[in-house]
């Protein structure tokens, strides 16, 4: 006789409706030197959703591949990931924000 016990499993069910995540909600890119960059990411997932767009405050730009950076990046409606660049060409502490929509859906992620 073969027996399995199974024990402490929580099973849940996917949301019927369209949902958008963004991790993480903030990103801090500390002390940057003038006339140097910084890359960091943002993951996008979804579900029941159409493509995503993102736009970005300067001097923060976007990219969807970590080449060609600009203030707006489209994802497939699957998700994946935001390249965040920080590139200050000025003194002083910089803050901006990244808009990121999927049909009536939206998230903000706040550039530190």
């Amino acid at each position: 006789m073969f027996a399995i016990a199974l024990d402490d499993i929580t099973v849940y069910s996917s949301p019927e409706g369209p949902t958008l995540y963004v991790a993480p909600d903030e990103l801090n890119f500390g002390a940057i030197e003038l006339n140097t960059s910084s890359v960091l990411t943002v993951d996008v997932l979804t579900s029941n959703t159409t493509a995503i767009s993102a736009t970005v405050t300067a001097p923060f730009e976007i990219s969807d591949d970590n080449v060609t950076f600009s203030n707006f990046a489209e994802l497939p409606a699957s998700g994946g990931t935001l390249y965040v660049r920080y590139a200050p060409t000025a003194l002083g502490a910089h803050t901006g924000s990244i808009s990121i929509s999927s049909g009536t859906l939206s998230q903000t992620v706040t550039l530190n």
